[in-house]
């Protein structure tokens, strides 16, 4: 079983390669998030990947920190920011949830990660620490509870073969919203997306 910066050191090339399975899905998240950012907020995105999102979202923001454990992918953001020519208020920077300890901003991005986080409850208080009280906290997981459960019976194989993350949480939409009210969240908006497996999109508020 590997770590997961080395898991996603090996998986980047494909990862980066690969195209996105629901376009419409994608796209449905961007529309749900763009009416809570403004021009005068610092952003900071956490598992940015190839950095697509962030190149789509930095518009709509004073400036953006795309950060991402995996210098692999950090790597192929910046090459794709380059060909691109993506938005000049972004910073690409190699990063855990540990390293943002001491960073401030207006808003923290995190799409398509929660799920994988080592410890969700901890990682929640991180993300916490590094907003102050009334900014904000956007999310857009997939929730593998219920009947997705069943992708248990093949992670574990997978893991051990190195071909998926170490850490894949398996939840449903609701535990998903009390787990971030437990870890000082007022949610403001919620909405599960109908993909396969469903997606949950949560815009909350620090307390």
């Amino acid at each position: 079983m590997v770590d997961d910066k080395t898991f996603w050191d090996r998986a980047a090339d494909k990862y980066i390669s690969d195209p996105i399975a629901d376009m419409d899905a994608y796209e449905e998240g961007l529309r749900r998030t763009i009416p809570h950012l403004s021009k005068d907020m610092r952003a900071i995105e956490i598992g940015c990947g190839s950095g697509m999102t962030a190149r789509r979202l930095a518009p709509h923001v004073g400036h953006l920190t795309a950060t991402d454990l995996s210098s692999a992918m950090i790597a192929h953001a910046r090459k794709l920011q380059d060909t691109e020519n993506g938005p000049e208020n972004i910073d690409y920077r190699v990063a855990d949830l540990a390293g943002l300890s001491h960073e401030n901003a207006d808003v923290v991005l995190c799409f398509s990660l929660l799920h994988l986080l080592p410890d969700l409850d901890a990682g929640l208080r991180q993300i916490h620490q590094i907003l102050p009280a009334g900014s904000l906290f956007i999310s857009k997981t997939p929730c593998l509870g219920g009947i997705w459960s069943a992708l248990k019976l093949i992670m574990w194989p997978m893991r051990r073969l190195g071909k998926a993350p170490s850490n894949v949480h398996f939840f449903t939409a609701e535990r998903l919203e009390n787990r971030v009210r437990a870890a000082g969240f007022d949610i403001v908006a919620a909405d599960v997306q109908p993909t396969r497996p469903p997606h949950h999109h949560i815009v909350a508020r620090r307390i």
